[in-house]
């Protein structure tokens, strides 16, 4: 039988772990998934196995959403990000592609219990784990750098709320209120003279997308340091609002 092996490195693992999977789809009949413990950074291998794999591309192109659908609900459900995935093995007649992904630094430690294993078919079949909006959201929470960081998970925010701030300030405010939202009055003015209004996750954005007195980059900078983690949560609620609502209400 054929397999192809895909190695992930992730946030450090706690206790190493092994879970076989039978018959995920018509044409991959076994999945073997272990991960490996580790204090500096974790390894999780997975195998598919298959007697329909008859060359290397192929074989990619039937498992890669399962590996990405993985992912995607590993550091959506359990908080476990991933630095890199490739193929790393394979027994089918044909040399094996390079690394599919290359992220930062993790510092968190991944915990998988007996009851997180059960789950992992779930996770690598569910359409859900698809969404384009989890695929970004994984990426800009790998992503170094925190302006980039903060502005792919806002502009997220942003898509989902059809390029209207005042959508997005909504919705933040819905989520945690006013005073923790800190909405405030902003350099801004409407044509009628008015101030618009915004919470600090959008002046913090505003910050880098547009001049303002009184800002310099260190601060701005060490601002979003201090609240990407809450941003992370806002925007995974507005996915996951999206995703079962299907038209986003800010709510």
């Amino acid at each position: 039988m054929e397999y192809i092996r895909y190695d992930i490195v992730t946030t450090p693992i706690e206790h190493s772990f092994y879970k076989e999977i039978q018959k995920i789809s018509s044409k991959i009949s076994k999945v073997i998934i272990e991960g490996k413990e580790s204090n500096v950074e974790g390894v999780i291998n997975i195998f598919f196995y298959s007697e329909e794999f008859y060359n290397i591309y192929e074989a990619e192109q039937d498992t890669k959403t399962y590996v990405t659908n993985l992912l995607n609900a590993l550091i959506i459900e359990h908080d476990i990000c991933t630095k890199s995935y490739y193929v790393s093995g394979h027994n089918i007649n044909c040399l094996a592609s390079g690394s599919i992904e290359i992220i930062n630094k993790i510092k968190k430690v991944a915990k998988l219990n007996e009851q997180d294993l059960e789950k992992l078919k779930q996770y690598m079949i569910d359409e859900k784990y698809s969404n384009r909006y989890f695929n970004i959201y994984r990426y800009a929470f790998n992503t170094e750098d925190i302006i980039s960081k903060y502005m792919i998970l806002y502009n997220i925010l942003l898509e989902i709320c059809n390029d209207k701030q005042r959508c997005v300030d909504d919705f933040i405010t819905a989520a945690i209120g006013k005073d923790e939202a800190e909405y405030k009055q902003s350099p801004r003015k409407l044509k009628k003279g008015d101030y618009i209004y915004e919470t600090k996750f959008t002046k913090l954005r505003n910050e880098i997308g547009h001049a303002r007195e009184n800002t310099t980059i260190d601060k701005t900078t060490e601002e979003m340091e201090l609240n990407i983690d809450k941003l992370a949560k806002l925007v995974l609620k507005a996915i996951k609002s999206k995703e079962q609502d299907g038209n986003f209400v800010p709510s």
